[in-house]
């Protein structure tokens, strides 16, 4: 998925090898609770199958966090929106995925943040050099909207195919947040797991891409694996 270093592009990807890959979507359907925030609202995500204007569905396949040498990116991802497809639906829903930090990549500035859950770079717990207490290895995510989409609720992450966001796009709270941010359904808060298993609650509202708010980066210190960087957190509480 608009990966440059992937060597083998045209293998298929797995919910269209073939399509429907029934099996795989049937143990995608089962809910899974401790997936699932008691927070979250328990409701899906508006499509088109259910008569809904919002043209929404279950994110199946990515996104794929990387930087470039002059940025920070996300790939697009893929989503199953009912339509056709009822008989296999509605996916497991999950509040949590991996966290990448910065992604993978050569940015001067930028690249040193790579985090754990990164594509095709995996990582020992003797590979995170800041110390596994020091690193976000998972994210609460809630959101539910995706650019500057008005309609909220279009999107709902599936324990299946959602890959990882990236610590870059900031925190945010409610389904209003960015499928691509950290999110949660709390009250000003994000919870992460580091990578030693402890959990650490994140301030919400940490700007999005905002390079010298002092939280922001405290952010990418904490998502990045071998930055070799320190900070006071008492700012992100």
């Amino acid at each position: 998925m608009d990966d440059p270093a992937n060597t083998s592009a045209s293998m298929p990807y797995w919910f269209d090898n073939p399509y429907p890959p029934t099996v795989i979507y049937t143990a995608g359907k089962t809910k899974i609770k401790t997936f699932v925030c008691p927070s979250d609202p328990g409701d899906q995500p508006d499509n088109n199958g259910n008569g809904s204007s919002g043209g929404g569905g279950w994110i199946i396949g990515g996104m794929l966090v990387y930087n470039t040498a002059t940025a920070i990116a996300s790939s697009s991802f893929y989503y199953e929106d009912y339509a056709g497809v009822e008989s296999l639906m509605p996916l497991g829903k999950s509040n949590y995925t991996g966290c990448s930090g910065t992604g993978r990549g050569p940015n001067a500035t930028y690249g040193k943040f790579e985090g754990i859950m990164v594509n095709r770079s995996p990582k020992k717990l003797e590979q995170v050099g800041d110390g596994t207490s020091n690193t976000i290895m998972f994210t609460e995510v809630s959101g539910r909207n995706y650019s500057s989409s008005t309609t909220y609720n279009r999107f709902a992450h599936s324990w299946v195919g959602t890959a990882g966001v990236s610590t870059a796009y900031g925190t945010k709270n409610g389904k209003e947040a960015n499928v691509y941010q950290m999110s949660s359904y709390h009250t000003g808060i994000v919870m992460v797991c580091m990578g030693d298993g402890s959990v650490k609650a994140i301030r919400g509202g940490i700007p999005s891409g905002a390079t010298t708010d002092s939280s922001w980066l405290t952010l990418q210190a904490l998502g990045g694996a071998n930055d070799g960087l320190v900070f006071d957190t008492s700012a992100m509480n």
